[in-house]
């Protein structure tokens, strides 16, 4: 990666411990720009957000011609709620495409 910079929106309550945990995996002298709501602050961030949604989006399309409805992927979906409970009925685990920390696993 040849950037010298890295603007983040930060997913934890201390956007710098967030940017000191980033920080902690990388072997060069990249400054890492960490904030809360950084795609309204960040131009670069809020089109990196578009790009990323966009992607999600074409990616949930793939999981849906391969798996059948799912709903939009979001965890307040009663569509997905109702697809991952008839996925743990079947297959007693969850699908290798979501994610292995989810809070709406608790509630399935």
């Amino acid at each position: 990666m040849n950037s010298h910079s890295v603007f983040v929106d930060s997913c934890d309550v201390k956007p710098q411990r967030f940017k000191e945990r980033i920080e902690s995996h990388l072997n060069s002298d990249m400054k890492i720009y960490s904030s809360h709501k950084a795609d309204e602050k960040y131009v670069v961030v809020a089109a990196a957000s578009v790009v990323a949604k966009y992607t999600r989006d074409k990616e949930i399309v793939k999981l849906k011609r391969k798996f059948g409805e799912m709903g939009s992927g979001y965890p307040s979906d009663p569509a997905t709620r109702i697809f991952l409970q008839k996925w743990l009925k079947k297959n007693k685990t969850m699908p290798d495409f979501t994610r292995k920390s989810w809070k709406t696993w608790d509630g399935l």
